[in-house]
């Protein structure tokens, strides 16, 4: 994981657990995209970019498949994170983007990629979602 974490930075994450639901939405969209391009391929996922609402997701995800070096998209977005001085739930869906994104691009087991996304958010959370429906019919080959 590319980010130093600090008090500054959990000072800035804070935000209501409404909003962290939000975002954890986000991960399971991420989850997706990524179970997806481990089984057809990262161009599979082209199309995908069309439905997703979220600009800074659907930038990212197109720079991976346009076959951008993985350091750019990592600048990309993290100047992205830094020039726009955001906080609470805006920063946390970047930073959850940011690694997402990098972690679909390196190929990563969509299995590790969860756990490392749902490590933004307290226990509790995770617990109140029902991650039936998402993961159900999903191999992780």
């Amino acid at each position: 994981m590319c980010i130093g974490l600090d008090w500054e930075l959990a000072e800035r994450l804070k935000c209501e657990d409404a909003e962290k639901k939000e975002c954890l939405e986000l991960v399971l969209v991420i989850i997706g995209l990524a179970v997806k391009a481990r089984r057809e391929g990262l161009l599979s996922i082209e199309d995908d970019t069309l439905n997703l609402t979220n600009s800074n997701l659907r930038q990212g995800i197109e720079l991976v498949v346009d076959g951008t070096d993985p350091e750019c998209v990592r600048n990309i977005l993290q100047i992205k994170i830094i020039a726009g001085n955001l906080r609470g739930k805006e920063l946390l869906s970047s930073l959850i983007i940011l690694e997402g994104v990098l972690m679909i691009q390196d190929g990563t087991n969509p299995r590790l990629l969860k756990e490392t996304l749902f490590a933004f958010f307290p226990v509790h959370l995770i617990q109140s979602i029902d991650l039936s429906e998402y993961f159900e019919d999903i191999t992780y080959d």
